[in-house]
């Protein structure tokens, strides 16, 4: 009788310290978890991804996807390695210990961060030095490249999200949206980190909506001693108890929210100019405050009365888990009126053409995405 056939058994690779948004077969992945070669690893057009594999550092760009067995195989998009790796792309195959790649129909693009890196294909062989840059291309043999900015080519790496221990530093973040519905729309969240159900509102909204996120993380760390208004170029005393105390503008307040400024235009694609329509997310802290409350700038005020009149069948289709009231302003008496960004902030007529600011109870926050996505789809319709 034959011998019976021997069948190799896949042996699976483990990912560890993975941070931002990793997809594995389609699903999001947190954690550690083995993978097979035959697993697309793959990053969402909105997060890079970051994770530990076979002793390599490697960041997924947005939008990229890979597998890995004992080697990497970078299916499509960019991606930074840090470690002793070996890449394949049908372009050809790159060795190294810290380059980036970034791969398309046409060629592969090599950036040799520092140490140097070998470039293979069937014509040939060849080093890119640090410092350089070179692209291959199957059907040729490999050159050496050329010096280029490479720091800028590859600075997207040091992205926090792509870390698994992000340095708690003040700092900005843009995510892409199509932005084709509606047009110069840009969903912000201005303290993501200190008011964490807002980031993900603030989420929520932007991906309904396809439309461009900006979030400002670490400005709000009473421990440190750090208190400053992004949204209004301000900053807060901190009292020994963490509690915010009188504002002023500072030198620090004002560059750290011109950069958010900065990324609102970008987001927006406005160049110079204000912003369309800048909608921000917010949580609320007063504890006798059972509503949540919606402030406005250069919005008319037939437009807002027409989201109060909407509002309630918002929350009868969307159902979410707690319910609560809203005042919008300009109709209804409100707290949060948004004073200072008036005239030193995001609201500002040189900042923001039309801007709104949703002030939520964090209690109440899950599950109000959907209805703030379909208030700004009004809005755009008035």
């Amino acid at each position: 009788p034959s011998p019976p056939a021997i069948v190799a058994t896949p042996r699976p690779v483990a990912l560890a310290d993975i941070a931002g948004a990793l997809l594995v077969r389609g699903t999001p992945v947190k954690g550690a978890v083995d993978v097979l070669g035959t697993d697309e690893l793959a990053s969402t057009p909105r997060r890079g991804a970051g994770f530990t594999a076979g002793g390599a550092r490697i960041r997924l760009e947005r939008g990229g996807a890979l597998r890995v067995d004992t080697l990497v195989h970078l299916l499509r998009g960019s991606a930074f390695f840090e470690g002793s790796v070996t890449v394949v792309t049908k372009h050809g195959q790159i060795s190294g210990t810290s380059f980036g790649v970034d791969v398309d129909d046409r060629r592969a693009r090599v950036a040799a961060l520092a140490g140097p890196a070998r470039l293979s294909t069937d014509k040939g062989d060849a080093t890119l030095k640090a410092g350089f840059v070179a692209s291959l291309r199957a059907t040729e043999k490999p050159s050496g490249g050329a010096r280029g900015d490479v720091e800028s080519l590859l600075a997207w790496r040091l992205r926090p999200e792509l870390s698994p221990n992000p340095a708690r530093t003040p700092y900005v973040e843009r995510e892409p949206g199509g932005n084709r519905r509606p047009p110069g729309l840009v969903i912000a969240a201005p303290y993501a980190d200190a008011e964490e159900a807002s980031e993900a509102v603030a989420r929520a909204v932007a991906e309904r909506l396809d439309a461009p996120l900006v979030l400002a993380r670490h400005y709000r760390a009473p421990a440190a001693g750090l208190w400053i208004n992004v949204d209004r170029a301000m900053e807060a005393t901190v009292g020994p108890d963490g509690t915010p105390g009188a504002t002023e503008f500072t030198a620090r307040s004002r560059k750290a929210s011109a950069d958010y400024f900065d990324q609102l235009r970008e987001a927006a694609g406005a160049g110079r100019g204000p912003v369309p329509l800048v909608v921000q997310a917010r949580l609320h802290y007063d504890k006798d405050l059972p509503h949540a409350e919606a402030a406005f700038a250069g919005i008319p005020k037939a437009a807002v009365a027409r989201l109060k009149a909407l509002y309630p069948a918002l929350l009868d289709k969307h159902a979410p888990a707690v319910r609560v009231d809203m005042k919008f302003q300009g109709v209804d008496p409100v707290r949060h009126a948004e004073e200072d960004p008036r005239i030193e902030g995001y609201m500002a007529p040189r900042q923001a053409r039309a801007a709104a600011c949703f002030f939520l109870p964090a209690a109440a926050a899950d599950g109000y995405g959907p209805v703030l996505a379909d208030l700004i789809e009004a809005l755009y319709r008035r």
